[in-house]
């Protein structure tokens, strides 16, 4: 979220296009994107995913 320029708590919002943010477009890729384009990378991507099962 701090790195988020729109301050969202869950993204990406619905303004992002391609993975760019609606603030920087083709310019940052949206903080949220890249987030989980890294846990990608190690076979992770279901850590990005909050889960509220006991």
């Amino acid at each position: 979220m701090s790195q988020c320029p729109k301050k969202q708590r869950n993204g990406a919002c619905g303004d992002s296009f391609e993975g760019w943010c609606e603030v920087y477009p083709n310019k940052e890729k949206c903080v949220y994107v890249r987030s989980y384009a890294r846990l990608k990378e190690h076979g992770e991507e279901e850590k990005d995913r909050v889960c509220c099962e006991p």
